[in-house]
Order: C-alpha cells, then structure tokens, then sequence
C-alpha cells in the first residue's frame, strides 16, 4: 500500500495499517516509526491518538487510506509531520505550525518555564512588560501569557509570515490582547523604546558549520534563517548583551535558550556586556539550555 497504488484486495484496519507502517518506516530508517505512523493515522482520520487503539480493529475506506498515503509519501521526503498536520504541541498548548517558523522543540519549554518563574520574583502590581525576540509561531509569549495572567508581550521577528502566523495563535489562545506583534530586524535596527521587565528569546543559534550536517527535515524545510546565524552561533547572544540592558527595567532579567555546548561562551558575552548571570537551567538530561541574567 506504499508503493503508490490506490487499491487492496484485503480489507486495511487500523490495526493493520499501523503496523505495516512502523515496520516500513523503520526498514527506511526513520526514527519515532510508531509515534510517526499514529500521529500521521489519527491526523488522517481526524482522531485523536489514543482513539486509534479504542478503535483498532475499525476498517478504514478508500478516501482514508487515500489521505493516509499521500501524508506518508510527504513523511517519506523527509517533511516533518509536524508540518504535515499543520500543528503541534508544546507547553500543553495546540499550536498552528507551518514552514514560515520552526517547529517547537521540548528544549524551549525550559525557557518558557523560567521565565514564569523569574516573572514571579518581579513585583507585578501595575503589569510586566516583556520582549519576545524572535517570537517564530509565538510559542513563547502566548505560553507565558496563558500561565502568568499580569504580563504583556511585545513580540517581534524580522518574518512577516512568522508574525502573521504568531497572530494566528495568539488569536486562537485569546490572548492577543495582551501580545503585540512587530517586524524588527534585531541585528540592524535599534531595539524598542519601552523599558522591559523580561527580554526572552530563543535566536538562530546553530554554527553554519553544524547546521550543514543536520537531517533533512530541518535544512531542506525549516525556515533557514530562524535556525543558524550563518556564522558561529553565537551573534545574537552578542546583539542581545549589546543592545537589550538598555531596555532593562532595574530588576528585569534577561532570558536565552542555548545550545548544548554554548553555556560558557554565552556566560562571558554576558558578563563582558556588564549582565550578571544568575542561574543557568538545565535540562532532565543535565544539559545547560537556559542562562539567565540582569543587570548588576
């Protein structure tokens, strides 16, 4: 049923189905068979995971093994699934997702965390004010916004489609009342004019040298430019620490996602810049992905 024929002589089930994908995606070696195969099945039946077990001995028709065909010769490509149902999950948030931002990866979740959590110490009387940098498909502010009621977000990006797309969510998790959205180019242009209790941001930070080895999922249909800096992964840390404690209300924080191996360097950008690293997060495998830093 792979190989692009539209018709079978034996009625497929959802049982059946499923496990003739696994099997087949793992003799093409793709990783997560399983998780790939149900996400693609219940997307194709419009269901929700778990209903294909409630229901796997449910016989599926020609439209439905139609749809699913066409979703896994797409997977077959290489192009995520993510962007083949058009959403995804993160911080226990449906999320539109489409190849005009990144796809949410479980690493930002720790950034979206501390910021809560650095939110908390500041006193929220009369409102915080934070900054999004890179906001992608606004994953960060609309995250933030849903679990810390006194916050409002600028948040910005040098796409169009992204901020387009970012609308999109924040309209579809109603608070877009409380998240602004602008085009600014952090590189060239000078930063907003407005004092901040919290600047976040999840930049391009992949070496050009890395991300040139990277599957094909990411280099042939994630957006390049929200990816890798094109250098050695580390320019926008340098902007940020350059640039954003200007905007620094006195006791606001400033909070990065990095990569594995960037904790060090991005601790002495911040600290050459005049910022006072407070905490570093770690990841459930040990892995620095968050510095945190304010003023001194």
């Amino acid at each position: 049923m792979y190989s692009g024929s539209e018709g079978t002589a034996a009625v497929e089930t959802i049982d059946s189905v499923l496990k003739k994908t696994i099997a087949f995606l793992e003799e093409k070696g793709f990783d997560e068979a399983r998780t790939t195969a149900e996400l693609l099945l219940a997307h194709a039946l419009s269901c929700r995971r778990i209903d294909l077990y409630l229901r796997f001995d449910k016989p599926l028709d020609d439209m439905e093994l139609a749809r699913y065909r066409d979703f896994l010769r797409r997977r077959l490509k290489h192009e995520p699934a993510q962007y083949i149902m058009g959403s995804t999950g993160f911080y226990a948030l449906d999320f539109k997702i489409t190849p005009a931002a990144l796809i949410p990866r479980p690493d930002t979740e720790h950034l979206v965390a501390a910021a809560i959590e650095e939110a908390g110490k500041l006193d929220a009387e009369n409102g915080l004010r934070a900054w999004d940098i890179g906001t992608g498909s606004g994953i960060i502010p609309i995250a933030v916004a849903k679990n810390l009621e006194p916050i409002s977000f600028l948040a910005t990006d040098i796409s169009s489609d992204a901020l387009e797309l970012a609308a999109e969510n924040a309209a579809l998790h109603a608070c877009e009342e409380r998240i602004e959205f602008q085009r600014h180019d952090i590189l060239q242009e000078e930063p907003p004019g407005a004092q901040f209790d919290l600047i976040v941001s999840n930049p391009p930070y992949i070496p050009e040298s890395e991300y040139r080895e990277l599957q094909p999922e990411i280099t042939e249909y994630e957006p390049k430019i929200a990816a890798t800096d094109g250098a050695d992964g580390l320019t926008f840390f340098r902007r940020i620490a350059a640039v954003c404690p200007a905007r620094l209300t006195g006791e606001g924080r400033i909070l990065v996602e990095i990569m594995a191996d960037q904790g060090e360097d991005v601790r002495k950008i911040f600290k050459d810049a005049g910022l006072r690293v407070t905490r570093t997060v770690r990841d459930y495998g040990g892995i620095e992905r968050v510095i945190v830093a304010k003023l001194r």
